[in-house]
């Protein structure tokens, strides 16, 4: 099975921004959610601490995907 990027879009409800995980996952999230004040989303933050800078989190909606599941 595996999602359209407009599928993953409405999940995240946003455009899109992905990152790879360290076990080569894909997490997807909203690439404006702080622009548009979403929540932080602590267990998505936690999940991709070797993507993101000290100090930052990810907000709102995150997906994650195989490289299959994201048509790759």
């Amino acid at each position: 099975m595996s999602f359209s990027a407009n599928e993953i879009q409405k999940l995240v409800d946003g455009y899109l921004e992905c990152v790879r995980l360290r076990d080569g996952r894909l997490m997807w999230f909203d690439e404006e959610g702080k622009l548009k004040g979403k929540p932080a989303n602590l267990v998505a933050t936690m999940l991709a601490p070797d993507v993101l800078p000290i100090g930052d989190v990810i907000v709102g909606n995150a997906v994650i995907t195989t490289l299959a599941e994201a048509g790759e």
